[in-house]
């Protein structure tokens, strides 16, 4: 760690972890432990708060953030402070207390919203979904000639394992609420209740497995609404997204679920055998580097940058998935357009409505594997050098 963080020694930060993070059943992080992170510049931003600030700088500092986040709780005065506009204040202020109570409960909410809002025919449906993305993953890597056995293994292990994190469980109990409102009174006031909520999530989550499942619901409230968890093999995926039709169409063609949600689940799997997805086993133990590549080389695309050579095995997957069921309905979504012109227009919109491709240096950029992707070209009918069908053009699993 001192590699990445020279302000920061590895005593200390044992030191810290072991007095603030309860790691399970075990009695402490020793000096040799394997950490994963998403972005080690995160350490280095660390690193240099830490080299240039002292202790107590520090803590001012977020001390005083603290407040300006959550002194709304106590009064909604702030936000029309903020706003100068009394009604766009209240607005905010209930945005804000609504999450602050799925954040307290949020377990519990997610139970009450999807059991008021999605039968168990159209759970059925998406689930169903989600389990032919997933064999569809596997027997494309099934068919790769050009990689070894033991990296075919591992991947095929982890595909077979990995599991989908949506549904709330059937079985949260009043045990759980009970824990989840301890010591929670009406005649608390919010931020009392709000503090003593907190404390008890944080005693139920380390109160062992019992109430770890429970726990792990995607939050609804924030982005992104899927995720991929390297260490558990997990698909996260938040019951927010299900929430606009134009994303998902639980009773629509099969074009309009994989060009969506499907989509967007393929493009989690797949990060199972990214160059990090290879590092981590599907009991989640972690080498020090992968035992091979899957990786596409840029130079060989049409793709430029971004999130494309990522999207491209997974624009692959979801397009082969949604050929298997396109004769489930004789249904079309739209008269003006193809089914397979549906599927493409309904997965290049929801690429381009992400945070990468809203904004920032790969803004625009969205549509590069849908480019790269024969299929999409012969449904448009674009002709060989148009943008979207360009001379130089690449495949992940063919």
């Amino acid at each position: 760690m001192s590699r990445y963080t020279p302000s920061l020694s590895s005593q200390e930060w044992t030191e810290n972890l072991n007095a603030t993070v309860t790691p399970g059943q075990r009695s402490g992080y020793g000096p040799i432990e394997k950490l994963l992170v998403s972005d080690t510049a995160l350490l280095a931003v660390v690193s240099n708060l830490f080299g240039n600030y002292s202790r107590p700088e520090l803590l001012e500092h977020i001390s005083w953030f603290f407040v300006q986040v959550f002194a709304p709780l106590v009064t909604s005065d702030i936000y029309s402070a903020m706003y100068r506009v009394k009604s766009a204040g209240d607005h905010q202020h209930r945005i804000f207390c609504s999450t602050e109570v799925e954040a307290m409960f949020g377990p519990l909410v997610a139970s009450l919203y999807a059991a008021n809002r999605f039968s168990a025919e159209s759970r059925q449906i998406l689930d169903n979904d989600f389990t032919d993305v997933g064999f569809t993953v596997r027997d494309k890597i099934a068919s790769l000639s050009s990689v070894d056995n033991a990296t075919l293994n591992l991947i095929a292990e982890k595909l077979a394992t990995a599991h989908t994190v949506l549904w709330p469980p059937p079985d949260l109990n009043n045990g759980t609420s009970a824990v989840m409102h301890a010591n929670s009174s009406m005649k608390h006031t919010f931020v009392e209740s709000w503090i003593e909520a907190r404390r008890n999530t944080m005693r139920l989550a380390h109160s062992g497995p019992t109430f770890e499942r429970e726990l792990r619901v995607v939050r609804n409230y924030r982005l992104p609404f899927f995720a991929y968890d390297y260490l558990t093999n997990s698909v996260l995926v938040s019951l927010a997204s299900l929430g606009d039709r134009a994303f998902v169409q639980f009773k629509g063609t099969a074009s309009m679920r994989f060009g969506g949600i499907g989509f967007e689940y393929a493009r989690q799997l797949v990060r199972a055998f990214d160059d990090v997805g290879l590092r981590v086993d599907s009991q989640g133990n972690v080498r020090d580097r992968p035992l091979s590549s899957l990786a596409i080389n840029p130079s060989e695309c049409a793709i430029m940058g971004g999130d494309g050579i990522r999207e491209l095995p997974a624009l692959e997957v979801a397009y082969a998935a949604f050929k298997r069921r396109a004769n489930e309905s004789t249904l079309r979504t739209m008269k003006k357009y193809s089914e397979e012109e549906v599927f493409f227009i309904t997965a290049c919109f929801n690429l381009c409505r992400q945070p990468t491709t809203m904004r920032g240096v790969f803004a625009g950029g969205c549509n590069e594997a849908a480019a790269n992707f024969a299929p999409f070209s012969q449904a448009f009918n674009c002709h060989k050098g148009a943008t979207m069908n360009p001379t130089k053009t690449c495949s992940y699993f063919n």
